[in-house]
């Protein structure tokens, strides 16, 4: 740029000496009167010298013809003389005047140049000039900005004058912080007094460092008070300037509000603190793995259940190292998903083989992790070990399916393996027989030798059918003395009495016990798929029609099912009709079976239990009746009129001061699922104002199992009502851990049947432990039925059962009976 104004201030000066030049009088330098007089003056000596010579003779002249000639001559001596002058004059004026043009033209030509020069400089200053006016305009539009940006950010701007030890807060930043824009004195000591106590002594130091370093940018973090006494933790950013001895003049920063950021890194911290601690110390296993299946890491509990350090086991691949090789290829879907980046990776459950061999069950639920693209990027899988839970699961498993006195296949698993066959039927030749199998007397056994003698012999007939009953064939204990063969893929008739003589060989033995020998008998009713039946309702209805048939007649023996055996369906109609009248003349009673807390002894409630005083029979159990009146519908009149009866008893308990003993009636399978049993309840209540809280409905598995999801729907309706529901006759349905988490009730009742049975085998009362403890970890109430001694009672108790109900407290009774023991208030242990 300095280069280019002396090119130009050069220029300029040329030009003005050229226009000098240029304007100059060419008369003035050449002086035409003082060239003329020169020329006349030497003409005139130059005359006066010829005239000296011509007439003086001059000695000048020494030749004489020469001096002759020229005085001859003179004229044009003269003439020629005169003429040279003027040539020599005029030569040298010309000369002169053309040496001044083509100085003349030389400046003209400069002058140009000069001049084109100029106005090529006018044009780059007027480009200059543009150029200054856009940056004028520029710095204004940035000065503009800035002003928005300072007061738009939610940042605030400071400056401190390092000399003058003035301190700026911007007007934002006084009025983010709750200050007045004239509260705050602009001095350093200010700044340094908003500073947290614990900040204050590292941030001035920091800053301080910062401004002798004399380079680089400042960073720091620490909190600032706000008017109202709260901190702030502030980011603050800047940059100083030094002067050329390199002392500090100014630094100018900016601060940004980070409470939400510190805060948040701070709730980071403690949530990975947390994570890490139940990573550390979680009773799971936590396997990190990457997309194929390999172990990135493991946690302390992992390696302690598997045996396995992470040493061993990162690298590895965790299908190959705990799987066992027949369950591999159907978790090689699980990443396979995961390579094809699915949603949701599932969960799912298999054997963990340990170091030492030792198989574990684990139940894995899966979280995929994704790296910053949005895929896959490995796979967290949480196990937990259920090894336990799956035995205790088999264990209920048998309780649901199979008989735990006699461990036979029970009533469900026989009906689930008929109706399999059933269904699986594709031969229209096949064949297959049922055979119901009653013990003859065997009330009689229980009343003489007692019912532990009973059980025995029911297991030694259980043993019998185990030993002679063999696959493909199928053997299941139904009830109390009733058993089920099922003969399957028979030929005829002749061969299905082959094979129940061959059963009965061995069932006709004398049986000994307590040294005495008895002889027992059998009744069998034979039906034979598909020609007396192609259900299971009605095969084994005309079963124990031909079962019936025989036990009326001479028992002891077995008769095939035929069309002309009418007296089942006789009775079948006979029964109806008593039962409509039964009905109709309100020949039905409740009775009622003391409840009493195991830890106080005190009764506490009651069962209600239906007994129909028959005209003829006199008092019929429910057993025998209560099926019937589901199969025919009368249940519902049945339940409805039970239900009322005992609603008003409570009501007549409460009047008598016992407000606190709870009702319990049971509600059958058929009225379960009905939204009609919720508006009875309803009009009930409203009926005979008691409350809710002291009723509790039993139902039992099997039940609710015709249809689960109305069941509970209806149940949970109940419940809201305050109304308790308790699960009947656990042991002998579906008892599985899955139900009781699905099901909505307060109380489960064990079986009086597993009760009796579980108290002589080791298993068994571990089973019942484990079954109470893992109800009471559900915060369920557990309910033991049919205690009859005092060894019972006692196990019961060590085991922290809360009711008790059986024939040690008392029999049903009807409900006068029942309202004096109340009056009794007795102790029972």
């Amino acid at each position: 740029m300095k280069k280019d104004n002396r090119t130009f201030k050069s220029s300029i000066e040329e030009e003005s000496e050229n226009e000098k030049n240029l304007h100059y009088n060419p008369w003035k330098i050449i002086k035409p009167v003082r060239e003329t007089l020169r020329m006349l003056i030497l003409l005139a000596l130059f005359f006066l010298l010829l005239t000296y010579i011509f007439f003086s003779k001059s000695e000048f002249i020494k030749n004489s013809w020469l001096l002759n000639l020229m005085v001859e001559h003179k004229e044009w001596v003269f003439v020629a003389i005169v003429m040279v002058m003027i040539f020599l004059h005029v030569k040298g004026s010309v000369k002169s005047l053309g040496e001044l043009i083509y100085k003349n033209k030389e400046v003209y030509e400069k002058l140009n140049s000069a001049k084109l020069a100029v106005a090529i400089l006018e044009e780059d200053i007027k480009s200059q000039l543009n150029i200054l006016e856009e940056h004028g305009k520029a710095l204004r539009i940035s000065e503009q900005r800035y002003n928005l940006a300072v007061e738009g950010t939610l940042d605030g701007i400071w400056e401190w004058d390092v000399k003058s030890d003035t301190y700026y807060f911007s007007s934002k930043w006084k009025s983010y912080f709750g200050y007045e824009d004239d509260e705050l004195e602009n001095k350093i000591s200010t700044w340094e007094s908003l500073i947290h106590p614990y900040d204050a002594k590292e941030a001035k130091k920091k800053l301080y460092n910062y401004i002798y370093s004399k380079n680089g940018l400042y960073e720091n973090t620490y909190r600032l008070r706000c008017k109202d006494g709260e901190y702030k933790w502030i980011l603050s950013k800047g940059k100083a300037l030094w002067d050329e001895e390199g002392v500090a003049i100014r630094v100018v920063g900016s601060h940004t509000d980070i409470t939400n950021q510190i805060l948040l890194q701070e709730k980071l911290r403690k949530e990975k603190e947390i994570s890490e601690s139940i990573i550390k110390n979680a009773s799971i296993i936590i396997l990190l793995l990457d997309e194929n299946g390999n172990i990135r890491d493991i946690n302390p509990y992992g390696e302690k259940l598997t045996g396995f350090s992470k040493q061993e086991v990162i690298g590895k691949n965790s299908l190959q190292l705990f799987v066992p090789q027949e369950e591999r290829e159907e978790l090689m879907s699980l990443f396979e998903r995961a390579r094809n980046n699915a949603e949701n990776i599932p969960s799912h459950e298999n054997q963990v083989k340990c170091k030492d061999g030792k198989m574990l069950d684990v139940l894995w639920s899966n979280s995929a992790v994704y790296d910053k693209e949005g895929k896959v990027d490995g796979i967290i899988s949480i196990g937990a070990d259920i090894t336990e839970i799956k035995n205790i699961e088999k264990q209920l498993n048998l309780l649901a399916y199979y008989d735990t006195l006699t461990e036979l296949p029970n009533r469900s698993l026989f009906e689930m393996t008929m109706n399999s066959i059933i269904n699986n039927i594709t031969n229209e030749n096949f064949k297959f027989a049922l055979v119901y199998i009653d013990i003859d007397n065997f009330k009689h056994i229980n009343d003489t030798l007692g019912h532990i003698s009973g059980d025995m012999f029911l297991k030694s007939f259980a043993e019998v059918l185990k030993s002679k009953v063999e696959y493909p064939d199928f053997t299941a204990r139904l009830s109390g003395d009733e058993f089920v063969i099922i003969f399957s893929d028979i030929i005829n008739k002749e061969e299905v009495i082959s094979k129940i003589e061959k059963v009965l060989l061995h069932l006709r033995k004398p049986w000994n016990v307590e040294e005495q020998e008895f002889f027992v008998t059998y009744s069998l009713g034979i039906a034979i798929y598909p020609e007396h039946g192609r259900n299971l309702s009605i095969l084994l209805r005309n079963a124990d029609t031909a079962m019936f048939t025989v036990k009326e007649s001479t028992k002891d023996n077995y008769c095939i099912y035929n069309d002309l055996m009418q007296e089942k369906t006789i009775n079948y109609i006979s029964m109806t009709n008593q039962m409509r009248h039964a009905i109709d003349n309100e020949e039905f009673v409740l009775y009622y079976q003391p409840q009493v807390d195991l830890n106080t002894g005190k009764i506490v409630g009651a069962e209600a239990l239906i007994r129909w005083s028959h005209p003829q029979r006199g008092i019929i159990f429910p057993l025998d009746f209560i099926i019937f009146a589901e199969e025919t519908g009368f249940i519902h009149s049945i339940g409805k009129w039970a239900l009322k009866r005992a609603f008003k008893e409570k009501k007549t308990w409460e009047l008598l001061g016992y407000k606190e003993i709870n009702m319990s009636v049971n509600i059958s399978g058929k009225r379960i699922i009905s939204e009609k049993l919720i508006d009875e309840i309803n009009d009930l209540l409203e009926e005979f104002v008691i409350n809710s809280t002291g009723l509790t409905l039993e139902i039992t598995e099997t039940a609710i199992m015709q249809d689960l999801n109305a069941s509970i729907e209806v149940l949970k309706k109940l419940r809201d009502k305050g109304i308790k529901i308790a699960l009947d006759d656990f042991g002998t349905g579906y008892s599985s851990l899955t139900y009781l988490k699905k099901l909505p009730i307060d109380i489960v009742k064990i079986d009086k049947e597993f009760i009796s049975n579980a108290f002589y085998e080791a298993v068994d009362k571990k089973i019942v432990k484990t079954i109470i403890n893992l109800n009471h970890e559900l915060n369920l109430n557990v309910v033991a039925e049919g205690i009859e001694t005092k060894e019972q009672l006692n196990f019961l108790k060590e085991n922290e059962c809360d009711v008790g109900q059986g024939f040690l407290f008392s029999k049903a009774v009807p409900a006068e009976d029942f309202e004096k023991l109340l009056q009794e208030d007795k102790c029972y242990f």
